[in-house]
């Protein structure tokens, strides 16, 4: 798994086999890690519904805070759970 600090491997994006893409994130395709880690995300709410919400809410706030590392910024406070 890419752990925030080191550049993604080439192997992650599959599709720069065969295209060049010089759009931002927003519109470019997904990396395999963020395709695998949103999958594993939805198979757990299909066995478990909310039952796992708090282990996805922690998993969130540490994708947060290796995001705010990269960016060499603090983590902004977490918006309230509704």
């Amino acid at each position: 798994m890419a752990d925030g600090t080191t550049p993604l491997p080439r192997d992650q994006l599959p599709v720069a086999d065969h295209l060049v893409y010089l759009d931002h994130a927003g519109v470019a395709p997904l990396p395999l890690v963020a395709a695998e880690a949103m999958t594993e995300c939805a198979a757990s709410f299909v066995r478990s519904g909310r039952l796992d919400l708090d282990r996805w809410e922690e998993r969130q706030e540490e994708v947060r805070e290796l995001a705010a590392r990269l960016l060499g910024v603090r983590t902004p406070p977490a918006s309230p759970s509704s």
